[in-house]
């Protein structure tokens, strides 16, 4: 209610509402506010004020002033209320059973939805679980990895879940170590080509290689000329190697560079030299520049060879690629390094025969590496050509790999979301066959009651009660003037016009309105629900008939709480304590029951509150109502002082043994004295005027001498248990804190 006339502080509802709600305050305390932002529901759109519902919403039909007037302002043709006639009792057997069916029917869609809601939830809830589990579990521990390829996905765990749920059956085309090098290369902002491997000077240096491992000069023992004298005698010692480095040191003398003796003549200079031929020395030199020729290519091949482990596509490619060319350098490397150690032994010893292994195979393993290598810079570059087509590919193998790995969750998911979807479609059809039978339910109703509603039956209702109730000068009668109205005539036919007093007009209008709850204004709109509201139906109207509509609204709660009418919810709201009671009475006792609540309104100043008191009555008789504004603390020194006169006048006059003048003398004060005769004006003047106060004047501003001196009146006429039990918890806490 915030937000609206007297209503402005925040939390001011009514919440809890039951079957039956009482609502009491005072005139100005706001109840009209209340019961016209009902009336006009659109008003609550746009302001801080709402209603809600539990469950459907229903029809609100609202009794109070504003209604009167737009319902009565024209007297001689208001809307006929359409009711149910009583007779075609086979007619009306039928629409019982049809609502009956209707009943039942709706019970069930109403099953089913709850069942359904259920279901949805249970949905929601597995759907939840399976988002933070793929989220955790897939997506982060890869996140940086396959990011780019993640794009949009990356900051919603549903559209992360629903994209993993897509096609959930495709197996990924590559690795991820290889998925996650091309999504490098593709996403990398600025498409990425990259030059091919230059294969033929690898194959050049190759074949270098294996002609210098094949020559036949390693196999070959390369000694000197036979024909000469000393070559049997270098033969049968083998020492040819020898000799020959020795020849280094022969020079013009005659000294032997192995003996040190004067041993060398020069015939023997001559053979020796002989015997090293020019034959000697081109195989000899020969197999140096095979040597040299092998140690340069190696080296050219190895060099090359680490430079290619930098090539920006292999690095791009990532540590497989790398590893695979690392690998044919471990192999080769060794291998090398032992032919050139043969081959410098022979170049070292000519005459010896050595065995230099073949590469070839290494060689060819290599060369086909960096074949592969060079198709992959194919695909790559024409990828790049390409690169849209490129990324749907990557794409579609990134969302693959993530299936692959979330596969378990996927299954399992998948599974309780079909089972739980079967059972949704189930509920469905029974709801959707349910409303089929409703709607022709409701169709049949309507036909039903073509036949036997009408207009009469509110006006024997209305005029029935009028003449009970001793209304006899006026009556309810079909208007002449329009088709399905009513106007107000008397007796004698003529209309009853204005003439009617302000009490008639009340009770005639409060009749209206109940005959309305039962019909509608339209024979074909026949609410099922209705939330019935009723603001103070008894201004204008004396003490019968006040009693009179307090039992038809009595009735109206009885049958809404056994469910017996179409109306699921009453609230009254009313200012007089009489008509509060006689309301919220039955057998005796105030309703207390699980189906009744009680509010209060309370103004200080210029704003409202709502005191929600339960399902007990705050109200139970107006004499206790006086003892509830005694021990209110907000309580006005002027209201306090005539609630304090009133209860002394019930209680002295029917209850009292001493008279007030023989309790006055038992004050000491004059003030006092001033105050107590105050007090019993009401009772010595017939309640029609109070001249003490012309002498209290001076204490109007003390509200605690007054109830001081009230306390004492009970006291001195020795009737202080009756103060006790009417003040209650108040008395106790004022005991408490004078003992203190």
């Amino acid at each position: 209610m915030s937000g609206h006339g007297v209503f402005q502080e925040q939390h001011s509802s009514f919440e809890g509402c039951a079957i039956a709600n009482f609502i009491y305050g005072p005139n100005g305390s706001g109840k009209s506010t209340i019961s016209n932002l009902l009336r006009n529901q659109d008003d609550l759109d746009s302001e801080p004020s709402s209603i809600e519902w539990d469950g459907d919403s229903s029809e609100i039909i609202v009794y109070n002033k504003e209604w009167r007037e737009e319902n009565f302002r024209d007297q001689q043709n208001f809307p006929g209320v359409f009711t149910l006639g009583s007779d075609s009792v086979e007619a009306q057997k039928n629409i019982d059973d049809l609502l009956d069916k209707l009943q039942r029917t709706q019970e069930k869609i109403s099953s089913a939805n709850k069942q359904l809601e259920d279901k949805q939830k249970q949905i929601d809830d597995a759907t939840e679980s399976f988002r933070d589990s793929v989220w955790d579990n897939v997506l982060k521990p890869n996140e940086r990895l396959l990011g780019p390829a993640l794009t949009g996905y990356r900051n919603s765990k549903s559209k992360f879940a629903s994209k993993l749920l897509e096609k959930p059956g495709e197996e990924p085309s590559v690795t991820i170590d290889e998925l996650e090098a091309q999504i490098a290369d593709v996403f990398s902002g600025e498409p990425n080509t990259y030059e091919s491997i230059s294969i033929d000077s690898f194959r050049t240096l190759v074949d270098n290689l294996g002609n210098c491992e094949t020559c036949d000069i390693w196999e070959l023992a390369i000694i000197g000329n036979q024909d000469v004298g000393i070559a049997e005698l270098i033969g049968t010692l083998g020492n040819s190697d020898w000799v020959r480095q020795g020849m280094v040191y022969v020079d013009e003398t005659d000294v032997c560079p192995f003996c040190q003796q004067h041993t060398i003549t020069s015939d023997l200079k001559t053979q020796l030299e002989s015997f090293f031929d020019n034959q000697y020395e081109t195989n000899l030199r020969k197999a140096k520049d095979e040597l040299n020729c092998y140690r340069s290519t190696a080296g050219a091949l190895l060099t090359i060879f680490e430079a290619l482990l930098e090539n920006p596509f292999i690095v791009a490619c990532g540590d497989q690629s790398r590893q695979l060319l690392e690998t044919k350098v471990l192999e080769i490397r060794p291998a090398i390094e032992e032919n050139i150690k043969l081959m410098e032994g022979k170049v070292a010893e000519p005459s010896r025969r050595v065995t230099i292994s073949s590469c070839s195979k290494l060689y060819e393993e290599l060369l086909q590496q960096i074949t592969v290598i060079n198709n992959a810079i194919i695909e790559h570059n024409e990828a790049m050509l390409n690169i849209s087509k490129e990324k749907e590919r990557l794409l579609k193998d990134t969302w693959a790999t993530l299936r692959k790995i979330g596969a378990a969750a996927i299954q399992s998911h998948e599974e309780a979301i079909k089972k739980l979807e079967g059972a949704k479609k189930g509920l469905e059809k029974t709801i959707r066959e349910q409303k089929g039978y409703e709607k022709n339910f409701n169709e049949q109703i309507v036909e039903a009651r073509k036949g036997i509603t009408s207009i009469q039956p509110t006006v024997d209702e209305i005029n029935r009660s009028l003449l009970a109730y001793g209304f006899d000068g006026f009556s309810i009668q079909p208007s002449g003037a329009s088709e399905n109205a009513y106007q107000i005539v008397r007796p004698d036919g003529s209309p009853a016009g204005k003439t009617l007093s302000e009490g008639e007009e009340t009770f005639v209008a409060f009749l209206y309105f109940m005959q309305l709850i039962k019909g509608s204004v339209d024979p074909n709109q026949f609410a099922q629900e209705k939330i019935v509201v009723i603001d103070d139906p008894i201004c204008s109207l004396d003490s019968t008939v006040l009693y009179i509509v307090s039992c038809m609204v009595k009735q109206l709660i009885d049958d809404a709480k056994k469910n017996q009418s179409e109306v699921k919810q009453v609230f009254v709201l009313t200012h007089n304590a009489f008509f509060h009671k006689e309301a919220s009475f039955s057998k005796g006792k105030a309703y207390d029951d699980r189906n009744t609540k009680y509010w209060t309104i309370q103004k200080r100043g210029n704003q409202s509150f709502i005191k929600d008191h339960g399902s007990t009555n705050p109200i139970k008789t107006s004499y206790e109502l006086l003892w509830e504004e005694v021990k209110s603390r907000s309580a006005s020194t002027i209201a306090l002082q005539n609630s304090m006169r009133r209860i002394i006048e019930n209680y002295f006059r029917m209850l009292g043994k001493d008279k007030s003048d023989k309790i006055e003398n038992r004050f000491e004060t004059i003030e006092d004295k001033i105050i107590c005769r105050s007090l019993f004006a009401w009772m010595n003047d017939g309640s029609h005027s109070i001249p003490d106060d012309l002498y209290i004047d001076s204490y109007s501003e003390s509200p605690d001498k007054y109830r001081e001196v009230f306390k004492r009146i009970f006291e001195v006429s020795e009737n202080i248990e009756h103060y006790k039990m009417m003040m209650g918890d108040v008395y106790k806490e004022t005991v408490e804190s004078n003992a203190e």
